[in-house]
């Protein structure tokens, strides 16, 4: 089974925090539309792709396939937007956040969770 073929559940949503200044954000997915939520007192809430399912994803001892459907579960890019529209920062997850998916993942899968 690889990144292409895993189940994606339902979206869900996620809240974060950004810096001052910054008025929309933009996530662009592989394959997807790009999804737009509006900031407002430095916070966005939308609703985002499901991260890979940790019952129904790769076993653990496929490590390059759990990396591979965790990445193509996350934004391609995330844009920040100013109040004008241009965009003051693009960037990708970083990948401390990339291992700690994978870290959970881990967890997860090791304690059958959703089984």
């Amino acid at each position: 089974m690889d990144a292409r073929s895993l189940p994606i559940s339902s979206p869900s949503k996620r809240a974060s925090i950004v810096p001052d200044g910054i008025a929309t954000l933009v996530l662009h997915y592989q394959g997807r539309s790009a999804i737009t939520a509006p900031v407002h007192d430095n916070v966005y809430w939308v609703s985002v792709p499901d991260y890979v399912p940790f019952a129904q994803g790769p076993p653990l001892s496929q490590a390059a396939a759990i990396r591979r459907a965790i990445l193509h579960s996350l934004p391609t890019s995330i844009q920040w937007l100013a109040p004008d529209g241009h965009a003051l920062r693009t960037f990708t997850p970083p990948p401390a956040y990339v291992h700690y998916l994978i870290a959970v993942y881990d967890s997860c899968q090791r304690a059958n969770c959703g089984a």
